[in-house]
């Protein structure tokens, strides 16, 4: 399913750690990296494309509290204005 309007923007609690590592990389890379570092979402396949602010989330999941975690994590870095999702659910 893909959707191409915002989500409700979830609390900051999942951004990065705010280390000086991860205020010089770039939305593309934060987003990568909080998601290998977040139990939830560090085994899932997503591929993550930004651009301007923009971010699109493609792959897939395990179940939807793992799809909610990662478009968490994508709203909650520093920089998104718009996610757009393409995420399947495997069975």
């Amino acid at each position: 399913m893909q959707t191409d309007f915002p989500l409700a923007r979830p609390s900051r609690s999942a951004a990065t750690d705010g280390s000086a590592l991860s205020r010089t990389l770039g939305v593309k890379e934060r987003i990568e990296m909080s998601l290998q570092q977040h139990p939830e979402t560090r085994h899932c396949h997503v591929t993550v494309a930004a651009r301007h602010g923009i971010v699109m989330l493609t792959g897939s999941v395990s179940s939807r509290l793992e799809r909610e975690q990662v478009v968490s994590i994508a709203w909650s870095t520093p920089g998104v204005t718009l996610v757009k999702i393409d995420l399947a659910t495997r069975r």
